[in-house]
């Protein structure tokens, strides 16, 4: 889902108890590692840029690119 007005994309979820602990779990990291947030945002950005984001489209959805940041920053 996309607003316009705000410009930023969210996702919805219903009954999905796994995508709030995923959040929660996210959101501890960011506490951790302040660079986080900033690093996924221009990850996010660059697959956009190169075509290789939209989880509907069998490419690296939001989550997955996170999860990739977090591996490059623990190494």
């Amino acid at each position: 889902l996309h607003i316009d007005k705000i410009n930023i994309d969210v996702d919805i979820s219903v009954q999905g108890h796994k995508t709030v602990y995923n959040s929660y779990i996210l959101r501890q990291y960011t506490l951790i590692d302040v660079r986080l947030p900033i690093m996924a945002f221009l990850i996010k950005k660059w697959a956009k840029m190169n075509s290789l984001f939209g989880g509907s489209n069998k490419r690296f959805n939001s989550y997955s690119l996170t999860l990739l940041v977090i591996q490059f920053l623990q190494s």
